[in-house]
């Protein structure tokens, strides 16, 4: 029993200290890992939350909870805001035949407040808003048919306080947009999502302002980005950049 008692021993202090030396070597080698892992999940997330809510306010003109509806992209403020918003069939035929320039110019069409002097007589703005800006906080609406997000995580392909509109209609018969979505009367049908850091402050991605740019492609300063782009008819897909093969891949 004695011999048996003299074989049992602790650790020493030295096995102990490498012990910890090699699991400090292993933690630091996965760190790069994890933290890339976790970077792309931040972005994939958010990415398909603007899907989804691109895809939601679609769903409601399809189903004819609005006749006109539109999508909001804002730099405007501290964060990254996607708003959704809805026209009822009374308040859009108001616009039809009352608004000067609204069946021809699509940026008066997809103008983000529908207000100003040609809207006297009219009701204006949006019968529903997913949130309107109110002395500097976000005031969010309960209506489930639309819905708005805010994020200060990302970045888009929009320059700081820059915004841009997409506009679409049951049959794409008012389909329309302006500020970042719209280039020399041509509607631009996707944007670009990218992590935010301290260096990156916009997804910078080349050729992305044309209505079908050959083959955009992002800066060598991103690891992950994504696409979101459309259709006239609502047709919302999300795509991710594959640095490996220089091609965007459906999600």
């Amino acid at each position: 029993m004695r011999a048996l008692e003299k074989s049992i021993k602790g650790f020493t202090t030295l096995e102990l200290l490498v012990v910890i030396v090699i699991i400090s070597i292993m933690s630091a080698a996965a760190y790069p890992s994890f933290s890339s892992w976790r970077s792309e999940r931040e972005v994939r997330n958010a990415t398909t939350k603007i899907k989804n809510l691109f895809t939601n306010i679609n769903s409601q003109v399809q189903n004819g909870s609005f006749a006109f509806v539109q999508v909001e992209v804002t730099n405007e403020f501290d964060d990254l805001a996607i708003i959704s918003k809805g026209l009822n069939m009374d308040t859009l035929t108001q616009r039809i035949r009352k608004v000067d320039n609204w069946n021809s110019d699509i940026t008066v069409r997809c103008d983000a407040d529908q207000t100003g002097t040609d809207y006297v007589g009219i009701p204006e703005g949006w019968d529903e808003e997913g949130a309107t800006r109110d002395e500097g906080n976000w005031s969010v609406s309960n209506n489930l048919q639309v819905g708005f997000l805010s994020f200060d995580d990302i970045v888009v392909n929009f320059d700081t306080k820059e915004s841009g509109t997409i506009c679409f209609s049951k049959d794409g018969t008012w389909y329309s947009a302006d500020g970042e979505f719209e280039s020399d009367n041509e509607i631009i049908e996707a944007f670009y999502i990218c992590n935010r850091t301290a260096a990156i402050t916009k997804c910078n991605v080349t050729a992305p302002f044309s209505p079908k740019p050959e083959l955009p492609i992002p800066g060598t300063e991103h690891k992950y980005v994504f696409e979101i782009n459309w259709s006239r008819f609502g047709n919302v897909n999300m795509e991710k950049w594959n640095i490996k093969n220089s091609e965007w891949v459906q999600q």
